[in-house]
């Protein structure tokens, strides 16, 4: 006579027999949810290099429509002649464009340095003596060694022939975002602002034009500019746009 199975025998059997299915049906449940997961970032396109020649002509532009300036054009390498025996190392200021400024003056005048100071007010003009250091009114602001005129000329001669333009990169600048340009320039270009210049050489350029504005914030120029200059001449021009008018009045 056959006997009933155990009541527990009965519910092994069935816990056996479900173990696959269960397993099974997680499997399933588990690809489901990977399936519904957040779907992959897609990778940004990189976007194409600045145009540099664009960067430096909007720059050019904006210059040109400034008021009010201040700057610093000094020599890390060599100098700049101004004849007579003499050559500018630095010169430092501010100006309220077009006729008043502002500036201190470094030269070299065959070994011996010298510094004077020069103020025009548009309506009048004022130089120290580099060896008393007292101020003098000049009969004229066209007898001044020193025009701000020669910044703009000195900066449209070097980016208003630049050629082989390049995107280097980003940069900083104390504490502004730029774009670092590089390029080359005729010194020809410079030949009625600096006496002396090289009819046939070529200028390495270096440009940080401002991310934010467009302005140029810093030009640096490499090579031989004027007979008896070295290939390791360095002229650098830092330019700083100013919100308010300079204080400029007589000494």
């Amino acid at each position: 006579m056959l006997q009933n199975p155990r009541p527990s025998a009965i519910k092994t059997a069935l816990r056996r027999r479900q173990a696959p299915l269960t397993i099974a049906l997680a499997g399933i449940l588990l690809l489901m949810l990977m399936a519904c997961g957040p779907a992959p970032t897609p990778t940004p396109t990189p976007l194409p290099p600045p145009d540099p020649q664009v960067l430096l002509d909007r720059a050019a532009q904006q210059l040109a429509t400034e008021q009010y300036l201040s700057f610093v054009f000094e020599h890390p390498v060599g100098n700049t002649p101004l004849g007579s025996g003499v050559a500018l190392l630095k010169a430092e200021g501010v100006a309220h464009i077009p006729d008043r400024f502002q500036v201190e003056i470094d030269m070299d005048a065959q070994g011996t340095p010298l510094r004077t100071g020069i103020i025009s007010t548009g309506e009048a003009a004022f130089m120290t003596n580099p060896i008393t250091e007292e101020w003098a009114q000049m009969s004229s602001p066209e007898q001044l060694p020193f025009q701000f005129d020669y910044i703009t000329q000195l900066v449209g001669g070097l980016i208003g022939g630049a050629t082989d333009l390049e995107f280097i990169g980003e940069d900083s600048l104390d504490g502004s975002a730029a774009y670092l340009l590089r390029g080359a320039t005729a010194t020809v270009g410079l030949a009625e602002v600096i006496p002396g210049t090289l009819p046939d050489g070529q200028l390495a350029l270096e440009l940080w034009i401002e991310q934010a504005g467009g302005k140029l914030l810093q030009l640096r120029a490499t090579g031989a500019l004027t007979v008896g200059d070295g290939s390791d001449t360095v002229r650098l021009l830092r330019l700083e746009s100013l919100s308010e008018p300079p204080d400029i009045s007589a000494p």
